[in-house]
């Protein structure tokens, strides 16, 4: 499995309007067919709500922090 960013989370959400739930992403996510991995790092994000892209982009730099 190789390290998700939240570019690659981003890029394949396209189709998305804000704001979203976690499900509907998955869902875009698969219909836009991004790879396993992001779909995967979607599932596993610790919130189910996001209003912005900014939303997810600071739940994966926050997790390079903690590293």
């Amino acid at each position: 499995m190789r390290e998700v960013t939240s570019e690659d989370v981003i890029t394949s959400l396209k189709g998305v309007s804000y704001p979203t739930t976690k499900k509907e992403m998955v869902e875009q996510a698969k219909k836009d067919k991004a790879d396993a991995d992001v779909i995967r790092a979607i599932e596993n994000l610790p919130r189910e709500k996001f209003r912005t892209t900014v939303d997810i982009a600071t739940l994966f730099e926050d997790k390079s922090r903690r590293r």
